[in-house]
């Protein structure tokens, strides 16, 4: 199996799309110990206390400043 660092979870969300965020997060955490990746989640669109859970788990939040808005669905 790779080293927890030779790879990075990347992943996006919004506030309407956050629960199944919350549960990838949540299942690498369990089948990944004791070596868990890092894991990156680009802002979409998070509200301050998702942002705040998703930290508390040692995720890092990212804002992609990307230069075109995310459509709305």
């Amino acid at each position: 199996m790779a080293d927890s660092k030779d790879f990075v979870v990347v992943t996006a969300s919004n506030r309407d799309y956050f629960h199944m965020c919350l549960g990838l997060v949540l299942s690498i955490r369990r089948a990944a110990a004791p070596t868990i990746p890092d894991i990156v989640v680009l802002d979409v669109g998070l509200d301050p206390t998702k942002i705040e859970t998703l930290k508390s788990l040692n995720c890092a939040v990212v804002d992609p400043g990307w230069d075109v808005d995310v459509a709305q669905a």
